[in-house]
């Protein structure tokens, strides 16, 4: 586990106390902590800013993506056999869990839905179930993905979104309110899609086609915004921040990762 300093652009470790490699990793800004889940099962809760390692979580199962309750000091972790549970930080117990299928599960997210609901848990698998439960964890509806994916979906708060990469070369925005489609979202001349993702505050999705070229696309109804060119190599994941409600400024930032 490390830290880069973007400023200096130094990488300095920070603590190796995890015996497997690291999957994933969460943060809550709520509570100031970080965790971590690697591929023995070990979920590890890291105090900010001082990375005091504060809990331990040892599960036999192999964790695949994790998420911080904004409000309640819970944490959601989804894993290989299909399952997620749900763990109480503070008496590091799971105090339910909830099982879709086999398909592990492949997007997670909490969604604040109003002050009445609260806040609701939205889960997509490999099978392309998408399921949404309430603040008690009770199933409020269910939706099923057209097709198979072709690679990881993302999940967004606002407007409520889900991005399913639908084939090689597109990718369909669904509302997470009635499980309608939205849009279908492509990269330019034919191109398989590497990479897609939601912006940093939610209003656009992103693609990353393997001609080296990046699309942005409205994540309200899919229309296309703008494309640029990429020189590197097709990029493997994309970061855009964009201004947010009310803020002026540009250029925007785009980030890329490729292999």
């Amino acid at each position: 586990l490390g830290v880069l300093d973007v400023r200096s652009h130094q990488y300095k470790d920070i603590s190796r106390s995890h015996k497997a490699a690291i999957l994933q990793a969460a943060v809550s800004e709520s509570f100031q902590e970080v965790a971590t889940a690697a591929s023995d099962g070990s979920i590890k809760v890291w105090k900010l800013p001082h990375w005091e390692e504060v809990h331990e979580f040892l599960v036999d199962d192999q964790p695949q993506t994790l998420v911080f309750h904004p409000q309640s000091h819970w944490l959601a972790v989804s894993f290989l056999s299909g399952a997620v549970r749900i763990f109480d930080v503070e008496t590091q117990a799971q105090f339910r869990e909830l099982q879709l299928g086999r398909s592990p599960v492949l997007a997670l997210r909490f969604i604040g839905a109003d002050e009445l609901q609260g806040e609701q848990l939205v889960i997509c698998d490999a099978s392309g179930t998408l399921a949404i439960f309430d603040q008690a964890f009770n199933l409020l509806r269910s939706f099923q993905c057209p097709g198979s994916s072709s690679g990881k979906p993302s999940l967004n708060a606002e407007p409520q979104r889900l991005l399913w990469p639908a084939g090689s070369r597109s990718a369909v925005l669904l509302n997470l309110l009635d499980g309608r489609s939205v849009a279908m979202i492509s990269a330019s001349e034919g191109s398989k899609v590497s990479s897609s993702s939601f912006s940093w505050h939610g209003r656009y999705a992103v693609l990353g086609g393997e001609n080296k070229r990046i699309h942005v696309f409205e994540a309200e109804g899919g229309s296309h915004v703008f494309s640029c060119a990429w020189s590197s190599s097709p990029a493997c994941d994309l970061l855009l921040l964009e201004a947010a409600n009310g803020e002026q400024w540009q250029p925007w930032m785009l980030m890329v990762a490729s292999v």
